[in-house]
């Protein structure tokens, strides 16, 4: 049985005109103005100066590095099972969760975990009184000058994605995925798929047009770690 499932994508106000311009992933930031480049950049900076800031080489070096080398990083926890993240950004992503898309827009204030670690990293090198100057050609978004509190947490819907337009996380083809998917569905209680679909993201082959997208803001309260978080969508670029 086929089905439509409806797939999400969390950003910021700072990506709005790019995607309704050029659809969801007609333009990957990562690539085309050098995010990747500048976080490489910065890393550089970063290891030559901050090798002994536990800020930087216990909680963010690691990660940092996986991103930099666009692959996996395995996360051993205390008396838990090791949990995988995926570092790559070769495509723009879309997720079965809502919550995981929300989490994302949330956490990362820019809306790009790779422009995020780079303005992190640049604002942790001047609160050390380490000054930087950032290749032009690197530096499009302007981080230095850039005011991350005026942006806003925004989350794409769209129902429209076909199948054949998915690739999985780990590379592989995300069509079968799907069908695989399709066949275990009814079998799967509302517990199972809100905890399951958090897992289940995918990059997009081809662009998505914007009139098959919904857009909103999301506007929280309260810590995405704790239980006091709460949430409510409001379509962008209205106010209630």
């Amino acid at each position: 049985m086929s089905r439509e499932y409806e797939f999400y994508h969390g950003t910021s106000s700072l990506f709005i005109e790019s995607i309704l311009n050029n659809g969801l992933g007609g333009i990957n930031p990562n690539l085309k103005f050098k995010n990747l480049e500048l976080l490489k950049f910065i890393y550089g900076q970063c290891e030559n100066t901050l090798f002994n800031e536990e800020k930087y080489s216990v909680l963010m070096r690691e990660t940092t590095l996986a991103m930099i080398r666009q692959t996996d990083l395995i996360v051993k926890r205390e008396n838990q099972k090791d949990e995988t993240f995926n570092f790559r950004h070769k495509e723009i992503y879309v997720s079965l969760s809502e919550i995981k898309a929300i989490t994302y827009s949330v956490t990362n204030k820019i809306g790009s975990e790779i422009l995020q670690r780079s303005y992190d990293l640049y604002q942790l090198l001047v609160a050390n009184k380490i000054k930087v100057n950032i290749p032009k050609e690197l530096n499009y978004y302007g981080i230095e000058n850039m005011e991350v509190e005026k942006l806003k947490p925004l989350l794409i819907k769209t129902k429209r994605i076909e199948k054949d337009n998915l690739i999985q996380e780990n590379g592989y083809d995300g069509e079968e995925f799907i069908e695989i998917l399709n066949k275990q569905y009814d079998k799967m209680t509302e517990k199972d798929k809100y905890l399951s679909f958090q897992f289940m993201n995918f990059g997009l082959k081809r662009p998505v047009r914007v009139k098959m997208l919904e857009i909103y803001e999301i506007q929280y309260y309260g810590n995405i770690s704790e239980r006091d978080f709460g949430y409510k969508l409001v379509e962008y670029g209205k106010t209630i």
